[in-house]
């Protein structure tokens, strides 16, 4: 595995000492847009250098407040880089720019589009939360959580997307569900899975021919929930109540006639006294597009250190990168990527003492054109120089290869 790119974004770029978290990436050529939860960059020379973005300027221009959850992508077949935020006051705001575009503006000419309640028949000001996108072979997939109406599931077709004129979408309301993770590279299908219990997850399965969406729900072994605190070698505590940690599924991807899922497990299953696990650690299902039952069910896991937050990334030839947390014990809290096919390989991107890091998600994509590359957006969280009780959230570009 070879670490081609590894960038630390800190002290390049700056809002507040807290804004580093929550990071995706979209990567097409030598244009690059990141994104964490309050600001964003573009660079458009590789990476060589980075320009400052203001989420804040983007939502102001069609009438809305910024709030946060960023999340950044390119879709190939539209030749389009998606930015999507989430405004103060309940919609998705979706930006679209050719990578030209964004490199040459600065990251700052954008069509933006605006998804309110009223869209779906609800009340317009509507709050919407978690966003995910992702795309198959002829549409781009957009997830999102609206306030006590389930998972939402929608599909802009590329062509469309394009043009950059009226958008048509069509939309799937899971009522009963709540956190949909989208799949990568879902090809002629969009692929979304969800987590029904600890033990079932249940596959929508969305035909790009079709106007209709089927579900499948798979039994995996029982995830546990319960014991997720670790303390870092100074005693900070890692995974604890405010660290937005659960089980959702987070990483999900299509590899051939496979789709896996990956979510972070704790410690214990509920209910039981016995530790499953001695840190907490990442599971892992794949699943068969055929006969869309489990095939494996794998796990990261250490005895010196926990695992946790994955993303998952595939590409044309069949390989599954990830990107993930890992930590705790006698270990400071770090980034990392990897590979899940062939000899598993993990390495870390960050060895400083980060006290923390992964917030609800970190991403892990596919890059282009060198699809056998891969780019991840992650940080860590070292502790602030000048004040001990606190951290500063350092994010990181890395581009890598098997």
């Amino acid at each position: 595995m070879n670490i081609v790119q590894n960038t630390a974004l800190r002290p390049l770029l700056r809002l507040t000492d807290d804004d580093g978290w929550e990071t995706s990436v979209g990567q097409a050529f030598d244009t690059i847009f990141y994104a964490s939860n309050y600001f964003a960059a573009v660079s458009g020379d590789a990476g060589l250098g980075y320009r400052q973005v203001s989420p804040f300027d983007l939502a102001r221009s069609v009438g809305h407040l910024f709030c946060c959850d960023q999340v950044a992508h390119y879709v190939p077949a539209a030749n389009m880089m998606v930015w999507i935020l989430l405004a103060d006051d309940g919609p998705v705001l979706m930006g679209l720019a050719t990578p030209d575009e964004v490199a040459s503006s600065g990251g700052r000419a954008w069509t933006v589009y605006v998804l309110d309640g009223a869209v779906f028949g609800w009340p317009r000001e509507a709050l919407f939360d978690y966003p995910q996108v992702s795309f198959g072979d002829n549409f781009l997939y957009l997830t999102f959580n609206p306030d006590g109406n389930g998972a939402v599931i929608c599909r802009f077709h590329v062509g469309e997307l394009r043009r950059r004129d009226t958008l048509h979408f069509q939309y799937f309301v899971a009522g009963g569900n709540w956190y949909v993770c989208p799949s990568e590279m879902s090809g002629e299908r969009g692929l979304f899975v969800v987590q029904n219990s600890t033990s079932q997850l249940r596959v929508f399965d969305w035909r790009e021919n079709s106007n209709s969406i089927s579900w499948h729900d798979v039994n995996i072994a029982t995830i546990p929930t319960d014991d997720w605190i670790i303390r870092t070698p100074d005693s900070a505590e890692w995974l604890g109540p405010g660290s937005k940690i659960d089980s959702s599924v987070v990483g999900a991807a299509r590899r051939r006639n496979e789709l896996w899922a990956a979510w972070s497990g704790a410690r214990k299953v509920a209910g039981r006294q016995e530790n499953v696990f001695p840190h907490p650690h990442i599971g892992l299902a794949v699943i068969d597009l055929q006969s869309m039952r489990l095939t494996q069910q794998r796990y990261l896991w250490n005895p010196e250190h926990a695992f946790a937050y994955p993303s998952l990334a595939s590409n044309p030839g069949g390989e599954i990168a990830l990107t993930f947390m890992w930590g705790g014990d006698r270990h400071y809290v770090q980034h990392g990527v990897g590979f899940l096919t062939g000899p598993t390989e993990l390495w870390s991107t960050t060895g400083d003492e980060g006290i923390t890091g992964g917030g609800h998600y970190i991403t892990a994509r596919m890059a282009f054109p060198e699809t056998d590359r891969f780019v991840a957006a992650g940080y860590n969280a070292p502790r602030h120089p000048t004040n001990p009780a606190s951290w500063l959230n350092s994010p990181r570009y890395v581009l890598f290869e098997r």
